[in-house]
């Protein structure tokens, strides 16, 4: 009897409105899809934030309008859920890009987003979708869905990649010895970094003696090139890079942005300093400028581009050292390209080869020329391309190989046009950052929001082009330790101090025998990452300091 009863009653409380329970619906699939990815790696699910929703997703309500409302709040609250999860940027890092974004060209923009979402992520998704429908037929999907985030929240771990920044080109190796490095056995990454902070202060190169002017200097900074750019697209032993006297293959650039980038190596001769002291006042012994003019040289600033994007080329007047010197876009060379903000990019080798002609008929004094060139960033369209598009829009991430091959031919065609000058030269090839086209589990493909390895380990490479100069070897010298923008000024002046045009020879080992060697730090406005005891550490914000989770 009290059994019967007690049985009644339980029906009668389960078949209220409160205790039925329509599961998750259609939303298992989107925490079945996310548990997958937690799985292999993509995502980092925040385990008590998806019990809250599913908790509100799951409780029942008694009118349509109320379950309507919920659906109308979830859907934005899951995606902002999907955003914090995923291993990219915070959102605040992308706003604080807008003005940069908003300057893109629409061609430029439209294939960014098809990198967001892929056509082939659609696919997959409709076909997922569908086999979820079928699935859920004869599956309970709400209790195989929880399982799933409960056993992702369970096993999941940072994603750890071995870094692999190796350049493939085998070539003389040479030890410097390195300066004083910071104290990198304590712990807490803040005071590493303030330690090495405090060691670059004390970071100044000068030239040695007073050598007199007589070889012209060049250093070519290059945009979107980097030694994973070069490894990924068959590149690294182009017949260009065999032609060098010094290659540095574990130099880092500091910045994965243009602007920053450029402005440590124009003051390469002061230490690393934190990225908002590039826009204050300076030594002006850091600048490369200034310590030339004491050697005799005349400066200038030559762009294959405008220049306005981001105030690239008022940055470098106002704190790149160029301020009162020749600041020239060269639009009197042919243009190759348009633009990622829909402007003239010209063709590389007309202005170089203008430079030779320039300093060889009509420059009184030996000249340094701080040349950049933007022909391999991402979002810019060959003009051949864009003509047989009728104008439109082509895949410049498709096209970078391409331009990557044309500009290193265009560099080894200067490399002779120079030699039959019969000008003595110093070339050195300072990349800013990598294409980052390859993109990790933290960065879209072209996004250089962190300045990871794969963005800031450049090719940089050194050649003295000058008659009846013998060369202590006949093969590149690989120097594979750790460098920075002031290893750049320091083999400058060190070749400058052998006087190789008068003496007829040039010693490369002596050149970067005391190279000022540096631990892996690179930062951009609002990130930093820092290498150590071989792991990248990362720091965005305000935020705790992390493990990057999708180094390459």
């Amino acid at each position: 009897m009290l059994d019967d009863l007690y049985q009644r009653q339980r029906r009668q409380l389960t078949a209220t409105p409160v205790f039925t329970w329509p599961g998750l619906q259609g939303w298992s699939f989107y925490f079945i899809g996310k548990a997958v990815l937690a799985l292999l790696g993509s995502l980092t699910l925040l385990g008590i934030w998806n019990a809250a929703f599913i908790a509100v997703l799951v409780v029942p309500l008694p009118n349509t309008g109320l379950r309507a409302l919920r659906q109308l709040f979830a859907i934005p609250a899951a995606l902002v859920l999907l955003y914090a999860e995923s291993h990219l940027p915070p959102f605040s890092r992308l706003i604080a890009q807008w003005e940069q974004v908003s300057q893109f060209s629409w061609s430029y923009l439209l294939e960014l987003i098809e990198r967001l979402v892929p056509l082939e992520t659609i696919a997959v998704v409709m076909v997922a979708w569908i086999v979820y429908l079928y699935i859920r037929r004869v599956l309970r999907m709400t209790v195989i869905s929880v399982m799933l985030v409960v056993l992702a929240v369970w096993l999941q771990a940072p994603l750890q990649r071995p870094l692999d920044i190796q350049p493939q080109v085998s070539r003389q190796a040479v030890n410097p010895v390195g300066a004083a490095q910071p104290n990198m056995s304590a712990t807490d990454p803040d005071a590493i970094l303030q330690a090495f902070y405090r060691q670059q202060s004390r970071v100044l190169e000068r030239p040695i003696g007073a050598p007199a002017a007589e070889i012209d200097i060049i250093v070519i900074n290059i945009c979107s090139l980097s030694w994973q750019d070069l490894r990924t697209y068959n590149l690294a032993d182009h017949a260009f890079l065999r032609r060098q006297d010094i290659i540095f293959d574990q130099y880092t650039s500091g910045s994965s942005y243009s602007g920053p980038a450029a402005l440590r190596l124009l003051r390469a001769n002061c230490g690393h300093v934190p990225h908002d002291k590039l826009y204050e006042a300076t030594n002006n012994q850091c600048f490369l400028t200034e310590s030339l003019a004491e050697l005799g040289y005349n400066s200038q600033l030559v762009l294959n581009h405008t220049g306005e994007f981001d105030n690239f080329k008022t940055l470098l007047q106002e704190h790149g050292g160029f301020a009162g010197l020749p600041v020239t876009v060269a639009s009197n060379a042919p243009q190759t390209m348009v633009s990622f903000d829909g402007t003239p990019v010209y063709d590389d080798l007309s202005i170089l080869t203008g430079l030779v002609d320039q300093a060889k008929h009509g420059a009184t004094q030996q000249q340094f020329t701080f040349y950049n060139t933007i022909s391999l960033h991402d979002g810019n369209r060959l003009v051949s391309a864009a003509k047989a598009n009728g104008g439109g829009a082509s895949d410049s991430a498709r096209s970078y190989p391409q331009r990557l091959r044309n500009l290193l031919d265009e560099l080894n065609s200067f490399y002779d046009y120079v030699k039959a000058s019969g000008r003595p030269t110093l070339v050195v090839i300072a990349p800013e950052h990598g294409s980052g086209l390859q993109g990790d589990s933290m960065q879209l493909p072209g996004v250089r929001e962190i300045p990871t390895p794969a963005l800031t380990k450049v090719p940089v490479m050194i050649r003295l082009i000058a008659p009846n100069v013998e060369r202590s070897t006949d093969t590149p010298v690989l120097v594979s330790e750790p460098l920075g923008p002031t290893a750049v000024s320091s083999t400058i002046y060190e070749i400058l101090a052998q006087h190789p045009v008068a003496s007829q020879k040039l010693d490369l080992e002596a050149a970067v025998r005391s190279l000022p060697q540096r631990p892996y730090v690179a930062e951009n406005e609002g990130v930093k990452v820092m290498e150590h005891q071989l792991e990248l550490w990362l720091k965005i914000e305000n935020q705790d300091w992390m493990v990057y989770p999708g180094a390459r």
